[in-house]
Parts: structure tokens; sequence; C-alpha cells
């Protein structure tokens, strides 16, 4: 039989007091908005984030919005913001990524749904003083166990398709790292790479198609980011956040050219800036 697994999503208790989604519910139908990106993530918790686009409609904007059964000129409005945001990213297929959703998701298979329940009743059980027959724990204990043994297994199995995958992907932490020290000489070296930095590359990976070196080119070519302009300088963590990755390549901190006589642009940001608003600058303008 083959084995089932149940999702579910997990928000923080300070979800609603996030920026994003205070700046979200303030904008017309925000309130909407807020209820399609959580339909979003649910749609997207058994494909570890991603959602793929069929081709079958005009844009994955419409074939979303079949899915959840909701507007699909709002579903649009929601995915721009979230794009805008950096908490959604769209690859060259189409498809769209939700970098921060692994987080942000639990799961169960139904072996360990029924070790739980059987816990449960028979907890439930003895509270209320019912008598069982001794026979009868002998054997749910012996189901428990196997059901223990065969979810264990199974998570076995996901764990080493996981590092499958990533093989597949040839993701080597240790060669990106050591490349980007190498390249970004500007920048504060790396000398740790912990789960968080990891699953930030996983996602970097797939935007970048696996091309960083020409991504850390571009960065140590950018007087901005290296901080040749400023006191100001970015790092490791900041340029492989999902909304800073998207600015880099679209050339927003590439060096302008010079202007006789006018002050150049450095950047979508004037380096009087502090590094809070710098982070944190509010998006209302791009729905003005």
């Amino acid at each position: 039989m083959t084995e089932k697994r149940f999702y579910w999503l997990k928000l923080k208790e300070n979800f609603f007091d996030e920026f994003y989604i205070k700046t979200m519910r303030i904008l017309d139908n925000g309130g909407e908005m807020v209820i399609i990106y959580m339909k979003i993530m649910l749609s997207a918790l058994n494909s570890k984030g991603k959602i793929k686009y069929r081709n079958i409609l005009p844009s994955c904007y419409e074939e979303i919005a079949i899915t959840i059964n909701e507007d699909a000129e709002k579903v649009h409005k929601t995915l721009d913001f979230l794009v805008k945001t950096g908490k959604a990213v769209i690859n060259d297929d189409g498809d769209i990524l939700l970098p921060e959703l692994c987080e942000m998701q639990g799961s169960e298979c139904s072996s360990a749904e029924r070790v739980r329940k059987s816990r449960e009743n028979k907890a439930l059980q003895c509270n209320e003083n019912v008598t069982s027959d001794i026979d009868k724990d002998i054997d749910i204990e012996k189901d428990i166990d196997k059901d223990i043994e065969k979810d264990t297994e199974i998570k076995n199995t996901e764990e080493n398709l996981s590092v499958t995958e990533k093989r597949k992907n040839n993701i080597d932490y240790k060669k990106i790292t050591e490349e980007f020290n190498s390249i970004c000489k500007s920048l504060p070296r790396v000398t740790t790479i912990n789960k968080n930095r990891k699953n930030k590359l996983d996602m970097a990976y797939v935007q970048l198609d696996g091309k960083f070196t020409e991504f850390f080119r571009k960065i140590e070519n950018s007087d901005f980011l290296t901080g040749r302009n400023g006191k100001w300088k970015s790092c490791f963590d900041w340029v492989f956040k999902a909304e800073n990755l998207i600015k880099i390549l679209e050339g927003n901190y590439d060096n302008k050219p010079e202007v006789s006589g006018k002050f150049t642009n450095t950047g979508d940001y004037a380096p009087t800036y502090s590094i809070d608003e710098f982070e944190n600058q509010s998006v209302l303008d791009y729905y003005a």
C-alpha cells in the first residue's frame, strides 16, 4: 500500500506583524491578497515551494487562480507584490518559487499519524478507566513498533532522495563559497556554511542555473555593493537574499556611466540611507 504524507502550513505567532504582510493589508483588497497568499502557499506544500507552470493557460497566474479558485486579476496582483518583496521568484520557465515556504511547512506520513492516534486512544482509555485485554495491548504495541520502523525507513528514503537530488544538481557548497571568497575579495570572507546558508544556495542555484561565477563577478564589479563609493558594503548573506539576488541580476547595482557636471547614480538607493532604511523601505509606491 502506498504511504500517504500529510502537509500543513506553520505560521509564526508574529506572521501578521511582518512588514510585508502589514504593507499588503493596507493595499486595495489587501485582506483578500493575504488570504490568496496563504492559499498559494498551501497549494505548494507538497512540491517544496515550487508551482510548476503547465503552459496550458497564457500565464502561471491564471493557472494558479483556477487551482485555488480565486480571481485571476487579484492573484496576479498578489504575486506581483510577492515578487517585488522577494517572497516569490519567477524562473525562466515561468514557474513560481516560494523561497521561505520550506521553513513554514510541516508534514507526517500516514503511519506516523496512526501511531499518534493509537497512543491518543490508549491514553483516553486509561483516563476513562477502561479495562483492556493484555493480549490486545501487546498487539497494539507491536503494530506501533512496526509503524515506527516503517516511518523511519520512509524518512531515510526521503533523506537519501534529497541527497541524490542535490548531487544531481551538482551543488558543491564548499566550492561555491571558495569561489565567492576568491572573486569577491572586497567583501567579508565566508568561513562557515550552516543550514540557512545552504537553503539560500539551493534557491540561488535554481535562479542562477548553477552559474555562480558570473554572478560573483557582477558583485565584485559593483562600486556600490563592494563599498568603494561609500561606507556600506554588502556581504554573502545579503547578496543571497532572494529579493537582493534578483536586483543584482537585473543590474540595479551596476556602475552607471559618469556624466560631466552631474552626480553619478550608484544604484536604486542613495548612499545616505541607513542600513535599516535600506532593508525595510516601503513598496507602496509600486502600487501608486
